[in-house]
């Protein structure tokens, strides 16, 4: 039986879930009012909207899987390989979710020569974001493993 804090959780991985779905709506609406204000961009609407639900796909991707790792927990097979893959997916998803902005704003800033301090900001915020996730990544799969070892060890003892 699952906790009241795995299911408040899986809530609110739920509620996230709906906000991406959300977001991904509204993504092509803002892209076409910047349009309006920048002409000289409007032939990115598109391909940004794209790129925009893409990254937001990739944080949905990973909020299925935080699930799926969190439904596991509850579940007597944890401690295996297919957790393991879960870890580092979900690791790769968000990594992949900050990369796609970072490389659109590569796009503006060197092929568009359009942008500004914004622009950069947000290229370094996701380039930090990215680097972070995939350290975190690294942390979480290393731990994993360490406690999968601590309990096979145990598990030998009793």
């Amino acid at each position: 039986m699952q906790s009241f804090t795995q299911r408040a959780l899986i809530g609110v991985l739920g509620l996230f879930f709906l906000g991406l779905i959300l977001g991904q709506i509204f993504v092509p609406i803002v892209a076409e009012d910047i349009a309006h204000q920048f002409p000289e961009v409007r032939h990115l609407v598109l391909p940004y909207s794209i790129l925009g639900i893409a990254t937001l796909a990739c944080f949905q991707i990973a909020a299925t899987l935080l699930a799926g790792i969190l439904w596991r927990s509850s579940k007597g097979s944890f401690f295996s390989d297919a957790t393991r893959t879960l870890i580092v997916a979900t690791g790769a998803a968000c990594t992949l979710g900050f990369l796609i902005p970072a490389a659109t704003a590569i796009h503006l800033l060197a092929t568009i020569h359009a942008g500004g301090p914004g622009v950069v900001l947000g290229l370094a915020a996701s380039l930090i974001a990215a680097i972070g996730f995939a350290g975190l990544t690294y942390i979480a799969t290393r731990a994993f493993d360490s406690a999968r070892f601590d309990h096979k060890e145990l598990g030998g003892v009793i």
